[in-house]
C-alpha cells in the first residue's frame, strides 16, 4: 500500500488517536475497497463490526470484498446479517443472489432475483442475472425475453448483445446472431469471441468465404489464438490435423453450458440414452461397479444415468464451465478438468476403471490410436468402452468444416481390434442439425 496516499496516512494517524472508532475503520476498509485490495479492506471492514458490531454498512461492505475474493460462504454470512437487520436491502438482496449464481444454486438465485425485478423492474443487472437462471433452468424464452428489455437499458453493452448472439445461435436463428455479433464489433472491432462466433455463424449459414474471411482476419488481430487457427484449418480442409486442440473445445463449450442441455433437447439428442441402453443391456451388475470414467462429461446427462451404477463415478471434460453445470447436480465422486488422453494416460491408476464411456467426445479428436491404447489400459480385465463416433463417408477419418470429425467403421475396427472384443456396433441417428439427421455409429467393445 502506498504510505504516501494522503488518505491512508490520514486514517491510520486517526486510528492510532482512536483506536476506538468503528467508523474510522469502515472508512479505511472503503480506502482499501476502492483501491481493490480486497484482504486489506475485509480486515478494516472485520474490525469495524468488532467495535460496533451492527454496523449494517461495514457488514455489506465486508460481503463485498469476501465476494471479490471468492470466499462465498463468509460472503453469504455477511448477506445474511445485513437483511437481519434490514430485509429490504437491495444491495445485500442482489449480492447474495450473486453468490448463490456463483456456487450454482440456481434455485436461490432465481426467487432472489425475480424478486428483486418485481421490485426493480428497470435494475439492468438484475435483469441479466436472472436471465442466467433462466438459462440455467432451460427456459431460453425467457431468458432472451429478459436480456433484450436489458438491452433497451443499456444498448451498447457488449456482454448483453454477445450473449443474446450466443442465444440466437444455439437456436438456429443465424442471421439475428450474426447483426448481435457486428454489433459488438461495431463498438470493440478488435472483440476477438465476437468476431469468432461471427465466423462460425457464417460457417453454419453455408457462407463459408465469409468466415474465411474473418478467421484469416483474426489471425492478424489476435494470431495466439488457437481456435481461430484451427477453424481456418478445417475450412481449409487440412489432413494433417490429428485432433481439435484443447482451446478450440473448451471456449466452445465453455459459452455453451448455461443451456447446453436446453439446446441438446431441441436437436433430439440421444447418445447418452443409447449408450445407456447397451450399458443395461451388457454392462450392469447386480451390485454396483467399483469405477466408471466418464470422458467428455460435459454438464452430467451421461453421468444422471451412470450413477446409480457405481461406487466412483469420475468425470473428465475440458470446460470449466461444463463441470460447473455437473458439478451442481451432485452426481459424480470426481470431476476433474483435463485432456481426455493425458487424463487417461497419467492421472488415473493403470487397471482402475470397471466401464469407460465416451457419450459425444471423440468427434474432436480424429486419430483415436493414442486415446484407444489409453482406455485400454485404465480399465480392469474385462472392462467395457462404450463410445460414439460420426460416419465418414471415406478415408480413416475426415475433419469437417465445424471443426467436429467423422470416423470410418472400418478404422474403428482396427483400433478396437488391437486390444477391444467388439460386443456391439450399431449405426444410428444420434441427433437432428437443421432437421437433417446426424448419422453414426455406437460401440462397446471389451478387454
Amino acid at each position: 500500500m502506498d504510505e504516501n496516499d494522503t488518505t491512508f496516512t490520514t486514517l491510520t494517524e486517526l486510528i492510532s488517536q482512536f483506536p476506538d472508532d468503528a467508523s474510522l475503520y469502515y472508512s479505511l476498509g472503503i480506502d482499501y475497497y476502492r483501491k481493490k485490495s480486497w484482504k486489506n479492506a475485509a480486515s478494516a471492514f472485520k474490525t469495524a463490526i468488532h467495535k460496533k458490531a451492527d454496523y449494517v454498512d461495514a457488514y455489506y461492505h465486508l460481503g463485498l470484498a469476501y465476494f471479490y475474493l471468492n470466499v462465498f460462504t463468509e460472503s453469504k454470512i455477511c448477506f445474511d446479517a445485513v437483511l437481519q437487520f434490514n430485509k429490504t436491502h437491495m444491495g445485500a438482496r442482489f449480492y447474495l443472489g450473486c453468490v448463490y449464481l456463483a456456487t450454482a444454486q440456481i434455485d436461490a438465485a432465481f426467487s432472489l432475483f425475480y424478486a428483486l425485478h418485481r421490485d426493480y423492474p428497470y435494475h439492468f443487472e438484475t435483469q441479466v442475472n436472472l436471465s442466467h437462471c433462466y438459462l440455467a433452468k432451460a427456459d431460453i424464452t425467457h431468458a432472451r425475453l429478459l436480456l433484450e428489455s436489458a438491452l433497451k437499458l443499456s444498448p451498447t453493452d457488449t456482454q448483453v448483445l454477445f450473449n443474446l448472439g450466443v442465444l440466437a445461435f444455439h437456436q438456429n436463428r443465424l442471421s439475428e446472431a450474426m447483426n448481435y455479433y457486428q454489433s459488438v464489433l461495431e463498438i470493440s472491432y478488435d472483440d476477438v469471441a465476437a468476431r469468432y462466433n461471427l465466423a462460425l455463424s457464417y460457417l453454419n449459414s453455408g457462407l463459408s468465404s465469409e468466415a474465411q474471411t474473418h478467421l484469416q482476419l483474426l489471425s492478424t488481430i489476435a494470431p495466439a489464438f488457437e481456435p481461430a487457427q484451427y477453424l481456418l484449418q478445417a475450412l481449409l480442409k487440412d489432413s494433417a490435423v490429428k485432433s481439435a486442440p484443447v482451446a478450440f473445445v473448451s471456449m466452445l463449450f465453455d459459452q455453451y453450458a448455461i443451456h447446453y442441455d436446453a439446446h441438446m433437447s431441441l436437436l433430439h439428442y440421444s447418445v447418452p440414452d443409447k449408450l445407456y441402453a447397451l450399458f443395461k443391456q451388457h454392462v450392469t451388475f447386480h451390485q454396483p461397479l467399483d469405477c466408471v470414467i466418464d470422458l467428455g462429461a460435459g454438464t452430467g446427462k451421461m453421468g444422471e444415468l451412470l450413477a446409480a451404477h457405481t461406487k466412483r463415478l469420475i468425470g473428465v471434460d475440458v470446460s470449466s464451465a461444463m463441470l460447473e453445470v455437473a458439478r451442481a447436480k451432485l452426481i459424480y465422486t470426481e470431476l476433474h478438468q483435463d485432456d481426455l488422453t493425458r487424463y487417461l494416460q497419467f492421472d488415473i491408476e493403470k487397471e482402475a476403471a470397471d466401464c469407460i464411456v465416451a457419450a459425444d467426445s471423440l468427434v474432436y479428436v480424429g486419430d483415436l490410436s493414442t486415446l484407444m491404447q489409453a482406455v485400454a489400459s485404465a480399465l480392469k480385465p474385462g472392462g467395457y468402452f462404450l463410445f460414439n463416433v460420426e460416419k465418414a463417408e471415406g478415408g480413416q477419418y475426415q475433419l469437417q468444416p465445424t471443426g467436429r470429425f467423422t470416423h470410418a467403421a472400418s478404422y474403428i475396427h482396427e483400433l478396437l481390434n488391437h486390444a477391444f472384443l467388439i460386443v456391439h456396433e450399431e449405426e444410428v441417428v444420434l441427433r437432428y442439425q437443421d432437421e437433417t439427421p446426424v448419422i453414426g455409429y455406437v460401440y462397446l467393445g471389451r478387454i
